[in-house]
């Protein structure tokens, strides 16, 4: 299902994010109860009407691989696939009493793990620290700072001789921020993040070795939670084309009575508009068509248009990016399982066929 609600514009930076990152099968967008699948992606081309595997040597080192879940919906296992199918290099991950990862440990084939990453968990459940304990070589570590209110307020990775360090700081609206911040040889840099009193972020600044600003990302919100304008202060930036966030000097947004995002005006330095995003739904929640406006020849002129299609249940079947300053179409479709999950993924350029990807899944109560 393709949306854009306000959870998925905020831009959230928060105290759970301070913790290792628990895949679920929600966050690949899996339905049901999924135990296993194994995924592949390859060239094709069409000879006599019939579609033909391109074979090419690196394919199933890139483009095969294969994840397991627990029945909690939990990422245990996740491995690229060798030409026998069978797991070649991947991680393993285990879990604590309290659902927590404790432990991640990395092979080369299910018989030889190569090392493990030990994670510190303290008695308040937070991650304090994660470092190797069979791999010597291994010289980063990764650790988590409280304070008194167990709010995270560092996330740091070290390397044991001080050539690699970065921190993220997080400061919180009463200014409370019980670690020192010290720089020290070799660190590269930090990144800040201020967040308000409901834990979403208004500034996110990241800084030079030196502790002087790189560039700055300002939000604001509306009345009722809505990101409504974000400023990038960016002093060492040259000109170029603004065709994202990320680009623009100033982002203005808005939304339907749904919460849906309808436009993103995009603005340069001198406060024009230089782009312009679209967005128009099916029903209240399904995204039916983006259009992208940008100026060419000093008028606001079409670029590009994404067009969706989904089935009865809401899920996507298809869609369509077209350019129209080249006149190229890209054109995806999707077939899907019981569950809705998709199996098979066709991708197309100017209605010619030029790739496949398949997804075999097996469900804990077959």
């Amino acid at each position: 299902m393709k949306t854009f609600t306000l959870t998925f514009l905020l831009i959230i930076v928060s105290i759970c994010f301070a913790q290792p990152k628990i895949n679920t099968l929600a966050d690949i967008q899996l339905k049901g109860p999924v135990k296993e699948f194994t995924y592949q992606s390859y060239a094709v081309k069409v000879k006599r009407k019939k579609i033909i595997k391109i074979e090419n040597e690196f394919e199933p080192l890139m483009n095969s691989r294969i994840s397991r879940f627990d029945k909690e919906g939990r990422l245990i296992l996740w491995a690229t696939l060798k030409e026998d199918s069978t797991p070649g290099r991947g991680t393993i991950y285990h879990f604590n009493d309290k659902g927590m990862v404790d432990q991640k440990c990395y092979f080369n084939n299910l018989n030889n793990t190569q090392k493990c990453d030990t994670i510190v968990i303290s008695n308040e459940g937070r991650t304090i620290q994660e470092y190797s304990t069979t791999d010597t070589s291994n010289l980063v570590y990764e650790e988590w700072i409280f304070n008194k209110d167990q709010q995270v307020v560092r996330i740091s990775k070290h390397s044991r001789l001080g050539q690699y360090d970065s921190h993220h700081f997080y400061i919180y609206p009463d200014g409370n921020d019980s670690i020192s911040r010290q720089t020290k040889v070799g660190m590269l840099g930090s990144q800040k993040i201020h967040l308000d009193t409901l834990g979403r972020v208004t500034k996110r600044l990241n800084m030079n070795g030196d502790e002087t600003l790189y560039d700055g990302f300002y939000y604001t919100y509306n009345e009722i939670g809505q990101l409504i304008e974000i400023i990038h202060r960016d002093d060492n930036r040259r000109k170029r084309s603004i065709s994202s966030r990320d680009d623009a000097y100033r982002t203005v947004l808005s939304y339907d009575l749904n919460n849906n995002l309808i436009s993103e005006q995009l603005f340069n330095e001198e406060n024009e508009i230089e782009s312009k995003w679209i967005h128009y739904y099916e029903g209240e929640r399904l995204l039916a068509d983006s259009i992208f406006n940008t100026f060419l020849s000093e008028e606001l002129t079409l670029y590009q248009n994404t067009q969706y299609k989904y089935d009865s249940q809401g899920n996507e079947i298809e869609s369509i990016l077209r350019y129209y300053d080249t006149d190229w179409a890209y054109r995806v479709i999707k077939i899907r399982d019981n569950y809705g999950n998709w199996i098979r993924e066709e991708r197309y350029q100017d209605d010619k066929i030029e790739r496949v990807a398949e997804r075999k899944i097996t469900y804990y109560e077959d």
